[in-house]
């Protein structure tokens, strides 16, 4: 399918179904890209991980709703709770199925984005595994000089913003 084709089938049906309140849809469309990312070849791990991840906002969302709200209602809750996982199952059937290179190629022709964007971000998604490379490298280098950089550690961020400025 054509990559911008199928990013505008996932913005209308994401729009679509944020103002039904029906969860046999919810349901539904959450099988169905089940289903396509088992055609896939989509890994158990994977799988764990889109089940795990979205699980406590959509926990916050139902708790939220169910006991918080002047209805408190039940059916509302769980609409909410699978309307969230209906919008990560399809941003990942999206982003497994879909080649980025492809993406920004089609999308500089259907609908006509400057050329300049479509590539400055291509340029930005393939910056990203060298920047972990980056980040990994300068920790490797604090250890062995005997300094211990964490996650948060500004000083980590600070030497990888040197590095982007100097490929730059």
């Amino acid at each position: 399918m054509n990559p911008s084709l199928k990013l505008l089938l996932v913005i209308l049906l994401s729009l679509e179904l944020t103002f039904v309140t029906k969860l046999w849809i919810n349901l539904v469309v959450i099988v169905v890209c089940l289903l396509i990312l088992i055609h896939q070849r989509f890994h158990w791990r994977q799988f764990c991980w889109l089940a795990f991840v979205p699980l406590f906002p959509a926990l916050a969302i139902f708790i939220t709703i169910v006991f918080f709200s002047p209805s408190h209602s039940l059916f509302d809750g769980t609409v909410l709770f699978s309307r969230l996982y209906v919008y990560v199952c399809l941003g990942t059937v999206f982003t497994f199925t879909t080649d980025t290179l492809t993406l920004a190629r089609s999308l500089e022709q259907n609908y006509h984005l400057p050329s300049k964007y479509a590539y400055g971000v291509l340029a930005a998604l393939n910056l990203i595994p060298k920047m972990k490379q980056a980040v990994t490298t300068i920790y490797t280098a604090g250890q062995m000089r005997g300094v211990n950089l964490h996650w948060w550690s500004p000083t980590l961020y600070f030497k990888a913003i040197l590095v982007a400025i100097q490929w730059s």
